[in-house]
């Protein structure tokens, strides 16, 4: 039995977007640019990287664990046929300790029997998101 694809909504032209690559693209920047005080009836349950970034700049280890749960929580409700999440962190200035940090993510999901992978870099700066970056199978 075929899984149903679970769309994602935009305010754009694009309208339902229900292509997996594309779906990816959308949540990522979602999981991006949404700011944690977004909405006060889902207060507390916005899916937000800076906000994880601001709450650990002092723990990576501690950081990398949320951003890795945060992530399967919130593409798990867009590819219930499975989510993994991995990330990983490399401190990029060992001299002022946790100032420059660099995140690796890697994804697998899964949506409609077909797996795909994704590879992601982010990077942060004094606690706070600076940039991502599309990984070539690093």
């Amino acid at each position: 039995m075929a899984t149903k694809t679970i769309a994602v909504a935009t305010l754009s032209t694009q309208n339902w977007i229900t292509d997996a690559n594309a779906k990816f693209d959308t949540l990522m920047g979602h999981f991006i640019s949404s700011d944690y005080n977004q909405s006060e009836i889902y207060q507390g349950n916005i899916a937000n990287l800076q906000r994880i970034i601001e709450q650990n700049q002092q723990d990576p280890p501690t950081c990398a664990q949320a951003i890795q749960n945060t992530l399967s929580v919130y593409l798990g409700r867009y590819y219930p046929e499975g989510v993994r999440v991995s990330c990983s962190f490399q401190l990029l200035d060992e001299k002022e300790s946790a100032s420059k940090v660099k995140y690796t993510l890697i994804i697998n999901f899964k949506e409609a029997g077909v797996e795909y992978n994704a590879q992601r870099v982010l990077d942060s700066i004094r606690g706070r998101f600076a940039i991502i970056t599309e990984a070539n199978n690093a």
